[in-house]
């Protein structure tokens, strides 16, 4: 079972009444999947719901997503919620091999089979962004607000926006990267050259559609990145 892990409420500072009807969900953990439940908490003064990694609160007249850097669990998607720890492992996979967010899942589900349940692509997407996005806001000081319902891909917008400003999104180290013996299994190359701002091409290794080498001439969102000032009313 996992719940909010405060007592208090973040935006006006009332105690937290746990809701008692809890939600059947998937919880993904190192060793596997397994079968959990989960439990909000609302704010007996104020009505700020709770989860375990944000809560949802009116700032100036709209519904706002406020995320818990600190969070235990993370939301990735319909029922499922996976651990940092997990989060965690990705990303070392991801560094150390290369994998990419189609070869984390396989290597998962692989790994942990158990039936009726698949871990996605997608999940495994929103996962690392979720993880590597707060532990950035974490090292920053600042805190992701969005408006509630907001996408996966808004959010990736805004982060983006936020630690790497500009219309050319460059990996950085990506330029001088050009690595041909990734050794995870779950890994496809192509041969196709990323035109390059800096005027030449750039070898890519791509693995799964994942390039170490990404360019992005496109952002446009509504959300923010606020101070750990406390949200009131």
């Amino acid at each position: 079972m996992i719940c909010t892990e405060s007592q208090q409420c973040e935006a006006c500072g009332g105690w937290l009444q746990i809701r008692r009807k809890a939600k059947s969900i998937w919880i993904l953990e190192d060793t596997g999947p397994q079968k959990g439940s989960l439990l909000a908490g609302s704010c007996h003064f104020c009505g700020t719901i709770h989860y375990p990694d944000h809560w949802n609160s009116l700032v100036n007249g709209v519904v706002q997503s406020v995320y818990n850097s600190g969070a235990t669990y993370l939301h990735i998607g319909g029922s499922v919620w996976a651990s940092r720890s997990l989060a965690t492992t990705q990303t070392h996979l991801r560094h150390a091999t290369h994998i990419s967010t189609e070869g984390f899942a396989a290597w998962y589900n692989n790994h942990y089979p158990l039936p009726g349940f698949e871990l996605l692509p997608e999940q495994t997407w929103r996962m690392f962004v979720y993880h590597e996005g707060l532990r950035m806001c974490t090292q920053a000081g600042i805190q992701l607000t969005v408006p509630q319902y907001s996408t996966i891909l808004n959010i990736v917008c805004a982060l983006q926006h936020q630690f790497y400003p500009g219309t050319v999104k460059l990996v950085p180290g990506g330029m001088d990267h050009y690595c041909t013996e990734c050794t995870q299994p779950y890994c496809t190359h192509m041969e196709v050259p990323v035109p390059n701002p800096h005027g030449r091409d750039v070898a890519p290794n791509t693995l799964n559609g994942q390039l170490l080498v990404r360019y992005s001439t496109w952002f446009n969102s509504d959300l923010h990145l606020t101070s750990h000032a406390r949200i009131t009313m």
